[in-house]
């Protein structure tokens, strides 16, 4: 079992002290192969038995079944990579060429973290929304306020909110059942945001969240997350986080090409009308473009 897998399916059973085992181990994922139960105890600032605990919680016999097969994912990931001393030479080799071999090796490795039925739910809860809300501050912003275009070029309500605090609850508190929260945020953000989305759940609101793999350990999740792994040096967790959102789209316009392909029609005869007429270059990426599509059949009299 991938411990990704492990970490959602207990998410809620898991102590502050499994949080912070379990965050030890996937920001130090290379060269787990050489530490024991007791040094990772120090570095999560635990007892040597509490790691122990938390390896069976997960299923595991105990840390080293826990350990093998960390190092058996990551042999995985550096096979299939092809490089395999990226990640350790990015770590002290400042140099483009070096960053961009540890960003292949992330994204190389997206597919493996993050299933394509996970990026499939996502494009479903968005396209059944009446609205979505999109949240995302500070690095996290750039990815909300790009999905939020994208989500309008497809003809899906959304509307992005960069604040936190009293801003995101009064945003939130528009939404009904039926609506969705797509949230872009780091561990260290979702933990605040967490209350909201758990209050959100309960009027029926969907929630998709979009993060790094620590915000695993926390107790309340949506309905889907997409984890991004997020290592000591950071590198390409931001582009993984782009590849997410792209991926998402994707995913949108191959679930209703009929629907995404008569938004941008729309928008390209309002667009030749005008002096705008070169937005059209923005729409070339939608399936079969500059073709005729028939009426989208109804389904089960739900439109859009």
């Amino acid at each position: 079992m991938r411990l990704s897998d492990a970490l959602q399916s207990k998410a809620g059973s898991l102590t502050e002290a499994d949080r912070r085992i379990g965050n030890t181990l996937l920001t130090s994922s290379f060269g787990v192969a050489g530490l024991t139960a007791a040094q990772i105890a120090v570095e999560a600032k635990v007892h040597e038995s509490s790691v122990v605990r938390f390896a069976q919680k997960l299923g595991y016999d105990g840390f080293p079944s826990l350990r093998a097969e960390l190092i058996a994912d990551f042999e995985r990931q550096v096979d299939r990579a092809g490089i395999r001393s990226a990640r350790t030479k990015a770590n002290r080799d400042p140099s483009l060429a070096a960053i961009v071999a540890a960003q292949i090796e992330l994204l190389s490795d997206l597919p493996r973290i993050i299933e394509q039925s996970s990026i499939e739910s996502a494009a479903e809860i968005l396209w059944a929304a009446r609205q979505v809300l999109v949240l995302g501050r500070g690095l996290m912003s750039a990815p909300a306020v790009f999905m939020t275009r994208k989500l309008g070029l497809l003809g899906v309500p959304a509307i992005h909110s960069d604040q936190g605090g009293g801003e995101a609850v009064e945003r939130a508190a528009l939404l009904r059942e039926g609506d969705a929260v797509l949230i872009f945020a780091f561990n260290e953000e979702y933990a605040f945001l967490a209350p909201l989305i758990v209050a959100l759940k309960a009027r029926g609101v969907r929630g998709i969240l979009v993060t790094d793999q620590a915000s695993l350990f926390e107790d309340s999740l949506p309905e889907v997350v997409l984890p991004v792994p997020r290592r000591h040096n950071d590198h390409g967790v931001m582009a993984a986080i782009s590849i997410v959102g792209y991926a998402i789209q994707f995913a949108m316009a191959d679930q209703r090409p009929e629907q995404a392909r008569k938004v941008s029609s729309e928008i390209v005869k309002l667009a030749a009308s005008s002096r705008f007429s070169h937005a059209t270059r923005d729409y070339d990426h939608i399936p079969n473009f500059g073709q005729e599509y028939p009426a989208e059949p109804q389904q089960n009299g739900a439109s859009r």
